[in-house]
């Protein structure tokens, strides 16, 4: 019984993190954000203006306040988490 618990409780955990990265993802692909950027922007290590996950956060509201995106804080960290995981690979802390 324990067992069960331990692994509903784990795939639920996994599967919450995944859906905000999913969530990210849609949110970063229909705001056209490679409109702007290219992929240099975000692998090159010497084009990045972020050093910290709290500054890509920063950096992720302030361009979805110039493009009108209209994201709440939660979508902005979404975008943020899907951003670190696909290119950044800074420590995350809350």
């Amino acid at each position: 019984m324990m067992k069960m618990m331990t692994v509903t409780l784990i795939v639920f955990f996994c599967t919450y993190g995944y859906t905000d990265m999913i969530s990210g993802k849609k949110l970063f692909d229909n705001a056209k954000c490679m409109e702007c950027h290219n992929i240099k922007d975000f692998n090159d290590k010497t084009v990045r203006k972020a050093k910290i996950f709290t500054q890509l956060e920063d950096k992720v509201s302030a361009c979805q306040m110039e493009n009108n995106a209209y994201w709440f804080d939660d979508e902005v960290h979404y975008v943020a988490q899907y951003l670190n995981k696909e290119h950044y690979h800074f420590i995350e802390k809350e």
